[in-house]
Formats: structure tokens, sequence, C-alpha cells
């Protein structure tokens, strides 16, 4: 009888853990998602910015474009 009662604590504290380390990861993966979002949504709506400095300058001059083009690779990496 004893046992039963040990093996029953044991298995329903076990369980409650297990529910509750899901819901954590669970919590981790949504929150972690969204920063990737928003780190993405950033990225591109300073990319639009600078396309649309590119088309509003002509967009005819190799000189703006490599330029832009390093300023992207390096921001990219850094961010």
């Amino acid at each position: 009888m004893l046992w039963g009662v040990v093996v029953d604590h044991l298995l329903s504290n076990f369980l409650f853990h297990s529910v509750c380390y899901r819901i954590v990861v669970l919590r981790e993966v949504v929150v972690g998602g969204w920063k990737l979002v928003g780190l993405v949504a950033k990225r591109a709506i300073i990319l639009m910015g600078l396309l649309l400095v590119v088309v509003a300058e002509g967009g005819s001059s190799l000189i703006l474009w490599q330029t832009i083009g390093s300023l992207l690779h390096e921001w990219w990496i850094r961010v």
C-alpha cells in the first residue's frame, strides 16, 4: 500500500514537471520565433528604404550600388 502511494506521488510529480517543462519550452519557441520575425521585418524595412533611395537617385550609379551593397553586407552580419 505504501509503495502504491509513493509510486503514485512520484508519477504525478513527474507528469506535472513534464507538462510544466513542455509549456516552458513552447513559450521559449514562441518568444524566439517572434524575435526572429521582428529581426527579419526590421531588416526588410531598412532594405526597402535603401532601395527607395537608389530608385530616387536614378539607380544608374555603379558606385552608389556598390556602396549600398557593402553597407548591407556589413549590416546584415552585425544584426
